[in-house]
C-alpha cells in the first residue's frame, strides 16, 4: 500500500523506516536524521537494504521519485 504521510505525521512517528531515494550528491547536501540513502536507480537490486519493517516511509525532494519508489 502506497499513500502521502505529511511532515507532521511523520514527525509524530516514532522511529520511522525512511529510505531516502534521491542521488548521493542530494543526500550530502541534507537529509532527514536517520534515513538511508538508497538512489531510486538502484533500488531494485538494493531491496534487501531496506529494513523489514512495516511501514517504510520513502522520501525524496518533490514526490515523484519516492512515489516511484514506493511502489517498485
Amino acid at each position: 500500500m502506497s499513500g502521502t504521510v505529511t511532515i507532521t505525521e511523520l514527525d509524530n512517528i516514532t522511529d520511522p523506516v525512511l529510505v531516502d531515494v534521491r542521488e548521493p550528491n542530494e543526500y550530502a547536501t541534507g537529509h532527514v536524521a536517520g534515513a538511508i540513502n538508497i538512489p531510486l536507480d538502484t533500488l531494485p537490486a538494493r531491496v534487501e537494504d531496506v529494513p523489514d519493517a512495516e511501514p517504510v516511509y520513502v522520501i525524496c525532494q518533490a514526490g515523484n521519485r519516492s512515489s516511484r519508489g514506493a511502489t517498485s
